[in-house]
């Protein structure tokens, strides 16, 4: 067995003052008046911890990354980012894992950073599933949506599906693809993302690159997308409340979801590019965006 614990602790701290003096002349006579006043006073804190416990069956670890924003200054507030804090359990015999509390999205559609459990199971080396729940944890004030999903890892091929609700409506109801391909030459990605409650295609998107010899390497990039991801919190873009629930005591649910539709927007972008080695030490490249 085998206990590792590694980490980093940084503080910045930043000071800003203004100094504005005045003169003035009247009848030959000269005057003067000054003001001076701190801008900033701010310690910024950054904390990252790992420990893992290794022993031939376990890969277990603690995550702790947080920051953490003192503002000094009278009549203003501070902040604070837990970005991670969970324990993970990973079973190299069995090929198992689990993840509990805060942690980062890895796909298979959920939406950011959330608070809650994460699970996997290799069924056999090409088949893995999967199952997630929680509440995303965004830094945006308002309601937060609590989810839950099963996707299914099928070699570079991941299927998913998810349901999303907020204060009792549902949010976003998907299903999607992740595909992935590598070679030494070429790699590609692809992502569907489909919301089957709005019957509207959240994302398709495929990118990739080409080297067809070590001088010079293509690539490409096709992406639609809704911006924001189509959901029903989108009806309080522009609003005068942060609650889907105070929209509720105003409007139906049909006319919650049609405003959620007009103010969500779709954004299309086609790239290509291509790099060339000049020389060992130089190269050049370009690409076209519509």
């Amino acid at each position: 067995k085998q206990t590792i614990a590694y980490g980093s602790l940084s503080m910045h701290y930043y000071h800003g003052a203004s100094k504005v003096d005045n003169v003035v002349s009247f009848n030959d006579t000269l005057s003067q008046s000054g003001f001076s006043a701190v801008d900033q006073s701010a310690l910024l804190t950054s904390v990252n911890l790992t420990g893992r416990f290794i022993s031939e069956e376990y890969d277990n670890r603690i995550v702790f990354r947080d920051t953490a924003y003192s503002n000094f200054l009278p009549d203003t507030t501070s902040k604070n980012k837990l970005n991670s804090a969970y324990f993970e359990v990973k079973n190299r015999l069995s090929d198992y894992t689990a993840r509990f509390g805060r942690q980062s999205s890895s796909g298979a559609g959920v939406m950011g950073r959330f608070d809650g459990a994460s699970a996997g199971f290799g069924v056999s080396p090409s088949l893995r599933v999967n199952a997630v729940a929680g509440q995303l944890s965004d830094y945006t004030l308002g309601s937060k949506p609590v989810f839950y999903g099963a996707s299914v890892d099928m070699g570079p091929i991941t299927v998913y599906a998810i349901n999303q609700t907020v204060d009792g409506v549902p949010d976003r109801r998907a299903v999607g693809t992740e595909i992935r391909y590598f070679e030494p030459d070429k790699t590609a990605f692809a992502l569907l993302d489909y919301d089957t409650s709005y019957s509207i295609l959240n994302t398709a998107m495929v990118q990739g690159t080409l080297s067809p010899s070590t001088e010079r390497t293509y690539t490409m990039l096709l992406d639609h997308r809704k911006a924001p991801y189509m959901s029903t919190r989108n009806a309080l873009n522009g609003a005068t409340t942060t609650s889907v629930e105070e929209l509720l005591q105003s409007m139906t649910e049909s006319d919650l979801r049609a405003l959620a539709l007009a103010r969500t927007g779709a954004g299309n972008l086609a790239q290509f590019g291509v790099t060339q080695q000049m020389s060992q030490k130089w190269q050049t490249g370009g690409d076209v965006r519509v």
